[in-house]
């Protein structure tokens, strides 16, 4: 085995090893520089360089090159609003910022007053907040049973189980949440499940938080 040959051994060597990176990112990477190496052996390995492996291995390098730039630029956390980038560190930190951009693409602020009705008891879910600044009372009837601090998720539950609010939820004060339709959340998800997945997580993750909201009378699940 000469020389040559072992380039190309390592060239195929390194394309096996892309495929057991999981990470996006360095699969591209281990994927350009098998790619180099690939370009070098088939310049050599004959007499005359062979030109369509050459030909279609650049191609396969600007698109492999091209995917990692931007992935690279997707996962730049300094040009986050820092309103977004709270909400990402305070509710999402176990989302990639990958998937988080995704997410943010399709987000609206909502702003409320005082006594403003954000869910209705028995009313369909067809969104899903995030309360990112004051305070949610949550009232079934006309008795309050306890309150939302900010962070929590409203809707998520309802829209996943098809059910109705289960209370009313009304705001306490001047409050802020992130809104996102449930037809883009939707959209979104079957495109990306790990973005489904990230925020599945982030709900999960807030349950036991939102168990123990300040309650003023017998406790009861809080809704979403």
């Amino acid at each position: 085995m000469n020389a040559i040959d072992l380039v190309g051994h390592f060239a195929f060597a390194l394309g096996a090893l892309s495929l057991a990176m999981r990470d996006m990112a360095w699969l591209r990477g281990v994927g350009i520089a098998s790619g180099l190496v690939g370009l070098g052996y088939n310049f050599f390995a004959a007499a005359t360089p062979l030109w369509p492996p050459i030909l279609w291995g650049s191609v396969y390098l600007f698109i492999n090159a091209w995917a990692l730039a931007r992935l690279l630029r997707e996962r730049r956390p300094d040009d986050l609003a820092p309103e977004i980038a709270r909400l990402k560190a305070e509710t999402f930190p176990h989302m990639s910022l990958c998937e988080f951009r995704r997410l943010a693409r399709d987000l609206r602020w909502i702003d409320a007053a005082l006594g403003e009705v954000l869910a209705r008891e028995g009313n369909r879910a067809h969104a899903v907040m995030v309360l990112t600044s004051g305070r949610v009372d949550v009232y079934a009837g006309t008795r309050l049973r306890g309150r939302l601090d900010p962070g929590s998720i409203i809707g998520e539950a309802a829209l996943v189980a098809d059910h109705p609010y289960a209370a009313t939820l009304v705001a306490a004060g001047p409050v802020r949440l992130a809104c996102w339709d449930a037809a883009d959340l939707a959209h979104l998800f079957a495109a990306s499940p790990a973005t489904a997945i990230g925020f599945e997580r982030a709900y999960l993750r807030l349950i036991p938080a939102d168990a123990q909201v300040r309650r003023r009378s017998a406790p009861m699940p809080v809704p979403t």
